[in-house]
């Protein structure tokens, strides 16, 4: 029991970042087909419904296609590259992973300010006029982005680890000669990156 409880604390930054990776490229894989494959989603307006956008039904499928060819794309290449990190142990693959975290991160914040600005600037018969999201899609934002930051901190904790930090089980630093439950994971390839 004390050897399973080692190697959970040992292991679950880097199995945390390994299956946050897989789910990634199985969704981007699925959102990269979606832009290659489907032949109009414009016309039978499955994607965006209560959305005009002006533009004729070419345009706008071509629109979209290319949205989830460029996003299904960028989601394979990240997540690959966290899975390489998760899988060989790599120091500079964590970091990189880490950043298009960070990056996503960013992004998501940029777009909610948008909304806000967006939505504070309507009249509020137009305001009144929007549909308003159920509890279930509120719910639902709220755990993705949860666990998008808790697959941040993995891939710190798990970027600590490769660097041959001394934490203890639940990701926080410990003093030299404090309390370390572990071994630390040994990391391949080099450490000063």
């Amino acid at each position: 029991m004390v050897a399973l409880k080692q190697r959970i604390a040992q292991q679950w930054p880097r199995f945390t970042v390994g299956l946050y990776a897989v789910w990634g490229l199985v969704t981007g894989s699925a959102i990269l087909w979606l832009g290659l494959q489907l032949d109009s989603l414009a016309d039978k307006n499955l994607m965006i419904p209560f959305y005009d956008s002006g533009l004729g039904p070419e345009e706008e499928d071509r629109l979209l296609k290319l949205m989830f060819t460029i996003t299904g794309s960028f989601m394979v290449i990240t997540n690959g590259i966290a899975l390489y990190a998760a899988i060989r142990k790599s120091v500079w693959a964590t970091k990189v992973a880490l950043v298009v975290w960070f990056t996503e991160i960013c992004w998501f914040v940029l777009i909610m300010a948008m909304t806000l600005i967006a939505l504070l600037s309507m009249s509020d018969r137009d305001r009144r006029e929007l549909p308003y999201p159920s509890v279930w899609k509120c719910v639902k934002i709220m755990l993705r982005v949860g666990s998008t930051l808790f697959h941040g901190w993995a891939l710190l904790v798990y970027l600590r680890d490769l660097k041959l930090r001394q934490r203890n089980i639940w990701g926080k630093l410990v003093k030299t000669g404090g309390v370390f439950e572990y071994e630390p994971v040994e990391a391949v390839g080099p450490l000063h990156l």
